[in-house]
């Protein structure tokens, strides 16, 4: 979708350029469709923000659900720029496919122990994102007791 974003996003920049050297583009492109793609840079942009900082080396395993889970937040609080009399379905689709996706791609990461426990001890966020605070303290438990039986086992 990174790609996508930045296709769009040229694009949009350069508009005016694009209908002076082409004018033809006006058949391709109506008003209705420039607008189009203006608001699918909203979805894009906070997209492509966290792609770049998943990227990053030396991200803490604990910051990628609370990051996902912002980024689902901000896409469903996304405001769109139309006018009153402009209804396309296009632009709801395309949130809820981003949705979507995430929920299905990311169920590894809500499904990952290690991860989640990651998440709950890291005091950044403090279990800010649990849905049931009972489940986590017992993950917390019963790793802790894992954890330790894993260092008798190893010390002599």
């Amino acid at each position: 979708m990174e790609f996508y974003f930045y296709l769009i996003n040229r694009l949009v920049l350069l508009k005016s350029l694009v209908i002076e050297v082409y004018p033809e583009t006006n058949n391709l492109l109506n008003a209705d469709d420039w607008l189009l793609l203006e608001n699918l840079l909203l979805f894009l942009e906070p997209y492509r923000q966290l792609t770049d900082i998943l990227s990053i080396d030396n991200l803490p395993i604990s910051c990628i659900i609370p990051y996902i889970e912002t980024l689902k937040k901000t896409i469903l609080s996304i405001n769109l720029n139309l006018p009153q009399n402009y209804n396309d379905l296009t632009l709801q689709i395309v949130k809820e496919n981003i949705i979507n996706y995430l929920n299905s791609y990311c169920t590894k990461y809500y499904e990952n122990n290690i991860i989640k426990l990651a998440m709950m001890i890291d005091p950044k966020f403090k279990l800010v994102l649990s849905k049931n605070k009972t489940d986590d303290y017992n993950l917390i438990k019963e790793n802790l007791k894992n954890l330790k039986k894993r260092i008798r086992i190893t010390t002599y």
